[in-house]
């Protein structure tokens, strides 16, 4: 089972580009400084939380939404 959860990280970037087209929010897990930890505009594609591990290291977000679009981002607390 374990091996079924793993996957490399190669294989994460790869995906996420096709799975950014489904969904709107994409984290890739454990593979810092690579930009798969921010939270990106579903709309823009502007970097709107950026963070390195579990630090959050820029928050753009006004009122809950984009600062490039104005494009409401979903979540709880921002």
């Amino acid at each position: 089972m374990l091996s079924l959860c793993c996957i490399s990280a190669q294989k994460q970037q790869n995906s996420s580009g096709c799975n950014k087209i489904k969904l709107k929010y994409v984290y890739e897990g454990n593979v810092p400084g690579e930009g798969g930890e921010n939270t990106y505009c579903y709309h823009c594609g502007e970097a709107v939380i950026t963070r390195y591990r579990f630090e959050i290291r820029e928050n753009k977000l006004t009122e809950g939404k984009c600062p490039k679009c104005k494009n409401q981002i979903d979540g709880v607390g921002f």
